[in-house]
């Protein structure tokens, strides 16, 4: 699913930054995956994806 996450964010964006591609591959639980495939698709600027993935995060810690 990292994968797809992935692809979606490029295919407006043309680039993912490492970080982000780090993040999201970083990421154990196929609940939050789910969640930001959803948002992936939604997004109009790569840095709200990057905010919605940090919010995620800081939740999980």
């Amino acid at each position: 699913m990292c994968e797809n996450i992935i692809e979606i964010i490029e295919t407006p964006f043309e680039i993912v930054p490492s970080s982000i591609s780090r993040n999201i591959n970083g990421m154990e639980y196929p609940s939050l995956l789910k969640i930001l495939l959803k948002k992936a698709t939604a997004v109009d600027f790569l840095q709200k994806f990057n905010e919605i993935l940090e919010t995620i995060q800081q939740n999980r810690e």
